[in-house]
């Protein structure tokens, strides 16, 4: 089921978009993939953004004043930032290999928007338009790598000193600036740092189960000098709106993500099990088959609306912070416990690295943890509601 044909979201589409899915559809294929990758990693090869930028698939949430590419809706009105990104996610559907997009989020949907919603305009006019051309790739630091160190910095006059160990970023081997948290005095800011100064090191480059076109790697920034003006935020509630707003769109793509791979996982499922003899009958004649893949639909249904909920509040002045994680902690289970499923339904075939059901659950690994783990997804829904409960309570008091 295509998000861009729902009502919702199709009479939004303009020339523009329909032209960005066509290139993105002929451009994004498995054997162009395997090609850009390097020999030595095997990850997209760095060279290759500009070339995604060149084709317009870079910026895509950015204004034209600072180099990207979001145009208007059809209504004439403010655009919408996820539209182009939904547009080229769902292009990018067919691949295999879900690193590329779960890079493209990094880039594009979070330190991008991390940068354009930021109140300083002299660092956006200094790094979005090269990073809308592809000329800079961003990474984001906060997985804090040592359960012993606190990544912090301290300020020496109009300059920050950091001291840092991060893991598992996203594009951290190839990226030229990393998006990093840190403690600055009572406060955790997030610090824009250039991966070419002095004290920056990638420091381990992990080797992934699924999502492997894209790289991970853990970096450690020992006495780090950059100006004070790199501080992404400028006080608590610029911190509490801007953190909201990103993890936000965030989590919708990882979610988006894993809506798209459960389509795929239901459909090649079913067609799997019409054409698989088991004791002498079709295995879509088995009762738990034919659950398997009745609750799957469901769930597919129920992603659907819960991502279109979601977009049509994102523009919103509420952002739906507790709605997001809610729709990712669902999809992502959804897709686990279905591309689970299919792996034992196929049996010895299941569990063989080449296997096409193997490789959809080790990308559904690969979403599990991205923007937040389960846990932490759980955690925010439990917040608001708590929260919910909390001003009832005070509202029937008053």
């Amino acid at each position: 089921m295509s998000l861009l044909a729902h009502p919702v979201i199709h009479p939004q589409l303009n020339k523009s978009h329909h032209q960005l899915y066509a290139r993105a559809n002929e451009f994004f294929t498995d054997s162009n993939i395997r090609s850009w990758l390097e020999p030595e990693h095997g990850f997209i090869k760095k060279s290759i953004w500009q070339e995604f930028a060149k084709l317009g698939f870079i910026g895509l949430s950015i204004s034209e004043e600072y180099g990207g590419q979001a145009p208007l809706s059809n209504s004439n009105q403010a655009y919408c930032k996820e539209l182009n990104s939904l547009v080229l996610r769902e292009a990018m559907q067919n691949l295999s290999d879900n690193g590329l997009c779960l890079g493209f989020h990094v880039h594009n949907d979070v330190a991008l928007q991390w940068l354009s919603v930021c109140p300083n305009i002299e660092l956006k006019k200094t790094y979005l338009p090269k990073a809308a051309k592809g000329e800079l790739i961003f990474c984001t630091c906060y997985t804090e790598r040592d359960k012993n160190f606190t990544s912090h910095a301290i300020e020496d006059g109009n300059d920050l000193i950091i001291n840092a160990r991060k893991g598992f970023a996203v594009n951290g081997y190839h990226a030229d600036c990393c998006m990093v948290t840190l403690n600055i005095g009572d406060s955790v800011q997030m610090v824009l740092v250039e991966k070419d100064r002095a004290g920056v090191e990638v420091t381990k480059l992990h080797q992934r189960l699924g999502n492997r076109s894209i790289d991970q790697a853990d970096i450690t920034f020992t006495e780090v000098r950059v100006p004070k003006t790199n501080i992404i935020t400028a006080n608590f509630a610029q911190r509490v709106f801007i953190w909201n707003h990103v993890m936000t769109y965030a989590r919708f793509h990882v979610a988006l993500d894993a809506y798209y791979l459960h389509q795929r996982v239901l459909q090649r499922l079913s067609q799997y099990i019409l054409d698989k003899p088991v004791g002498g009958r079709a295995l879509h004649t088995w009762p738990l088959q034919r659950e398997s893949i009745a609750r799957g639909q469901a769930d597919l249904h129920l992603m659907r609306a819960g991502l279109i909920n979601v977009f049509t509040q994102l523009d919103s002045r509420k952002l739906p912070v507790n709605l997001a994680a809610k729709v990712k902690y669902f999809s992502v289970a959804a897709l686990e416990r279905l591309a689970r499923q299919a792996c034992e339904m196929e049996g010895g075939m299941g569990y063989m690295y080449d296997g096409h059901f193997l490789n959809d659950y080790l990308q559904c690994l690969g979403l599990k943890f991205s923007t937040g783990s389960q846990t932490v997804m759980t955690e925010i829904a439990d917040n608001a509601h708590q929260s919910k409960i909390k001003v009832a309570q005070l509202m029937e008091n008053s």
